[in-house]
């Protein structure tokens, strides 16, 4: 089982324990530009602005986004502070994040690189939007 299904059965779970079942909204109607990982708050906003910008050029993209984000990337500062980039977290066991840097990088070359120029872009917007401070 991968990251991701951890990740929503994981999550699955806990809304069950936690929500009384006459209040639970189907998966199926949030919106997608949704950030599914609320847990990791420091970048939550910016999952947020980042899913609608990729939204709007295309739900594919934006299901990629919302897969990276899941598996637990990060938006983060330009080390210039010029603008975002995308950034994983590690977790070596694989349950809170990308099991390796690698894991990261081949799921970037498959999935995120046919994109790179749409993502520069959103990100740049982003910045435009939300300044790095």
């Amino acid at each position: 089982m991968g990251i991701m299904s951890k990740h929503v059965k994981s999550q699955q779970e806990e809304a069950r324990t936690q929500i009384p079942q006459d209040d639970v909204v189907p998966f199926k109607s949030l919106p997608s530009w949704m950030d599914p990982r609320p847990d990791l708050k420091a970048d939550s906003e910016l999952w947020f602005q980042l899913l609608q910008l990729a939204e709007k050029r295309s739900e594919e993209f934006q299901r990629v986004l919302n897969y990276f984000r899941c598996a637990g990337t990060r938006i983060r500062a330009k080390q210039d502070k010029t603008g975002w980039v995308l950034r994983p977290d590690i977790d070596t066991t694989g349950r809170r994040a990308w099991s390796s840097q690698e894991e990261y990088n081949e799921f970037k070359e498959k999935y995120l690189m046919p994109w790179i120029g749409t993502l520069g872009e959103i990100l740049k917007e982003l910045a435009e939007r939300c300044p790095v401070r």
